[in-house]
């Protein structure tokens, strides 16, 4: 007989439920200009993916969105353990130019930066280190069920089994709730349009606020009528 589940999982359509994983990482800042920059990072971005380059001069931190525009393997490099790991050298293009945003760039860009060339649309500017830039990557995956305890995702990169990530799961139309998940498993598969991969995971921390929320959206696929998994 089979072990009984902890949690009921309940089948989500596409409508239901839409979720985006959340990675941050340190990045380099080789050169920038109004209209996008190009950074160095160790992880490969994903496509279809939204950015967030936040920038901290010391004095002050602010952020852009961005789209990734290009990208190549540069080399490898030792960490501390001595082991060799890729590098990554990527463009990205801002969209926040007809902002307040793009105003701000603009006054940081101006304030005392080494020129690298110019042209036509835009000057490129080296940064120096004391410029210290992180990257948030928000990519969009489709959820197969859900329960209290987790729920079960496609998207197609891969993540790390017992990887910690937070979870933004918005409900359209409705509001929308954070938790930090546990990979619980991971598993390349093949389908009509290519590879994905099927992630189960386990809810690890979710604060009351977004437990209410989730316990709510529960509660409706149940009134629904949804039938269990």
């Amino acid at each position: 007989m089979p072990a009984q589940r902890r949690f009921i999982r309940y089948p989500v359509s596409d409508e239901d439920i839409v979720a985006r994983t959340i990675y941050g990482m340190h990045v380099t800042v080789l050169n920038m200009g109004l209209l996008g920059s190009t950074i160095s990072h160790s992880k490969p971005l994903g496509a279809n993916t939204d950015f967030l380059l936040i920038l901290n001069t010391g004095e002050e931190t602010f952020d852009l969105n961005a789209e990734l525009v290009w990208q190549k393997l540069s080399g490898y490099h030792k960490n501390r353990k001595g082991e060799s790991v890729p590098y990554y050298t990527t463009g990205l293009r801002f969209l926040d130019l007809l902002t307040p945003k793009g105003n701000q760039l603009k006054d940081f860009l101006l304030d005392g930066r080494e020129s690298a060339e110019s042209r036509l649309t835009s000057r490129i500017f080296k940064m120096n280190e004391a410029v210290r830039a992180s990257l948030m990557e928000f990519t969009s995956c489709t959820v197969r069920n859900l329960s209290s305890g987790g729920m079960q995702i496609e998207r197609q990169t891969n993540l790390r089994p017992e990887e910690r990530l937070p979870i933004e799961v918005s409900i359209p139309g409705e509001s929308h709730f954070l938790v930090r998940g546990r990979v619980a498993c991971c598993l390349e598969q093949t389908g009509e349009a290519g590879s994905y991969y099927d992630i189960g995971i386990e809810f690890a921390e979710i604060a009351d606020v977004d437990r209410r929320s989730l316990d709510g959206l529960i509660r409706t696929l149940a009134n629904r009528g949804t039938r269990p998994d």
